[in-house]
């Protein structure tokens, strides 16, 4: 099989951006301008060789506009979770639809159907969403509490990936380093290699001790190769993380 290339990307939920002032605010007030241009970004980069493309903290509106910016046969596979962000003040770029989603989205011409899905019990707004890719590959789409929950929910995720029994790559936004990552995963689970001088995943412009490579890709029964770091050109708070997954 020829290797698949994937990329992971948190395209940041409005509300979120708000809520936590982040410099996205700023730079786009207007949301459904950002909406089209991350949908746009997202094309760029399925053109350039990209059939998977795992998003987390998708807005309804974002959604709405991958739909209308991508080609059609594009497969949009869809998690809504039950937690709707809810904003503590003035709400400045507002959105027709708050709901947060993952969303995977399969180039056309590809197989895909659903796999498996899970809201983490213990946060609504977080989980993971599998799907059988070219009927060879899993591809688990997932985004990861920070901090006392990530153990347990990484647990679960693995539990779900073992139990496929095909070929997997695991992308999403983890919220912690690579390391603490793969000793949850346990050493069935393989994560890529960043190349030397990367752009950071989560660019932060006062570290703070924080990681700032929290997105990535890991792989059971596969081998990942050929990782990079892509600009989201100021679109949101984290970079695209792109890969490639051989098996066989």
């Amino acid at each position: 099989m020829k290797p698949l290339h994937v990329a992971t990307w948190n395209v940041l939920h409005r509300v979120h951006a708000e809520n936590h002032n982040e410099g996205v605010v700023a730079l786009h007030p207007d949301e459904a301008a950002r909406a089209a241009a991350i949908a746009a970004r997202v094309a760029e980069v399925m053109a350039d060789g990209v059939v998977v493309v795992c998003l987390q903290e998708v807005s309804g509106d974002q959604r709405d506009a991958l739909r209308r910016a991508l080609p059609p046969g594009t497969g949009l596979f869809e998690l809504v979770y039950p937690r709707r962000p809810k904003p503590r003040g003035a709400h400045v770029g507002r959105l027709r639809d708050a709901t947060e989603l993952l969303v995977t989205v399969v180039a056309p011409g590809l197989s895909a159907e659903p796999m498996a899905s899970l809201v983490f019990p213990d946060d609504p707004g977080k989980g993971y969403l599998g799907v059988r890719v070219a009927g060879d590959v899993a591809v688990f789409n997932t985004h990861v509490s920070f901090g006392d929950r990530c153990p347990g929910q990484l647990a679960r995720l693995a539990t779900a990936v073992r139990s496929s029994a095909l070929p997997a790559a695991v992308l999403g936004d983890f919220n912690a380093c690579v390391h603490h990552i793969a000793a949850g995963f346990g050493a069935d689970f393989a994560s890529g290699d960043l190349p030397r001088g990367a752009l950071p995943m989560r660019p932060r412009s006062k570290p703070e001790g924080k990681d700032q490579h929290i997105d990535h890709v890991f792989a059971r029964s596969a081998r990942i190769g050929d990782v990079r770091v892509l600009s989201a050109h100021g679109l949101s708070d984290h970079n695209l993380l792109r890969a490639s997954v051989e098996t066989g």
